[in-house]
């Protein structure tokens, strides 16, 4: 072989090894952003339904704001769900026990009942929810973005009747 043909070899080679190596670094991107798709899914879909548990299985909405809904049950204790856009939490408090529901939360809108001019009129036993949306960052820009919007759910053992 002579000097030329090493060169041409080594050259191909390198321009091999490069590919090979971006492509490998893409594939391993591409494989972390699924995880985290993954991972802030199950999370989403475990919150709700955790928050549609306590609605159908809860007694009537004693309470509804903006960012808020306390839930009432026939032992008593009360569960209320609250957003924070702050910290991009929805917690779910009861019995003095805070947990996270949904994190990546920047907006958890509930509807509630209006004025006197309003339409807008809700049973105790249904809850309406404007919008959850969801943001989780991966790095400088948001990577997943979820929004639910309208959904209402009925609570099953209220004394209310249809």
């Amino acid at each position: 072989m002579s000097l030329v043909e090493v060169m041409i070899s080594l050259a191909i080679g390198s321009f091999i090894a490069i590919g090979s190596a971006a492509s490998a670094i893409l594939f391993a991107k591409i494989a972390n952003a699924h995880e985290n798709r993954s991972v802030f899914n199950m999370d989403v879909r475990n919150g709700l339904e955790q928050l549609s548990f306590d609605i159908r299985n809860s007694n009537n909405v004693s309470s509804r704001g903006n960012d808020r809904f306390t839930l009432t049950f026939k032992d008593d204790d009360d569960v209320e769900y609250r957003g924070n856009e702050t910290d991009k939490n929805v917690t779910r408090t009861q019995g003095g026990s805070v947990r996270t529901i949904f994190s990546n939360v920047i907006k958890f809108d509930v509807l509630q009942s209006g004025d006197s001019s309003s339409t807008l009129t809700f049973k105790d036993d249904e809850i309406s929810i404007e919008s959850i949306e969801f943001e989780r960052h991966n790095g400088a820009m948001a990577d997943t973005e979820l929004k639910i919007t309208d959904f209402t759910f009925k609570i099953r053992n209220s004394n209310e009747e249809d």
